[in-house]
């Protein structure tokens, strides 16, 4: 493995995981910084998966980085 690959996935989780655990409460309560590092985090796992060599599994971060975006749009439209 590669070791910024290991670095990725540790900062990267380390920092995406404990928010997304708790992802409606953050969309909901519109929590900008929370979501702001989760997005942050899983952007470095996708890299860190990237360096890898496993592309589906980066390019599946980058869709749960894309939907959860989405969500936290409509969620702002909706006022909810």
């Amino acid at each position: 493995m590669h070791p910024a690959s290991t670095a990725l996935f540790v900062l990267g989780y380390a920092l995406a995981l404990p928010i997304g655990f708790r992802l409606g409460r953050v969309v909901g309560g519109r929590q900008r910084l929370a979501f702001t590092g989760h997005q942050l985090g899983m952007a470095m796992a996708a890299g860190g998966w990237f360096l890898r060599g496993s592309t589906a599994i980066a390019v599946g971060h980058v869709l749960w980085l894309i939907g959860t975006r989405i969500w936290y749009g409509l969620a702002g439209q909706n006022g909810s």
